[in-house]
């Protein structure tokens, strides 16, 4: 699970913010969607295997820092 949850300890507020702009859903995850995941996999034994991204949808567009020019 990755993206913009917290922010970076390089980052200050307005790094952040311009990071979570950048998200194609222009927000990231908040905590209950991490126990959602977390109970759905612990729950359904058929999941093998699976990449499930709670990024709000960062890993779609990904782009470097050098490329967006913000603190990562």
């Amino acid at each position: 699970m990755r993206g913009p949850t917290l922010k970076n300890a390089r980052q200050d507020d307005s790094d952040f913010d311009a990071q979570v702009a950048g998200l194609i859903l222009r927000r990231g995850p908040e905590l209950p969607e991490f126990g959602a995941t977390i109970r759905y996999l612990w729950e359904t034994r058929s999941v093998t295997g699976q990449m499930i991204a709670l990024d709000g949808g960062q890993h779609l567009a990904w782009q470097t820092p050098d490329v967006t020019g913000m603190a990562e």
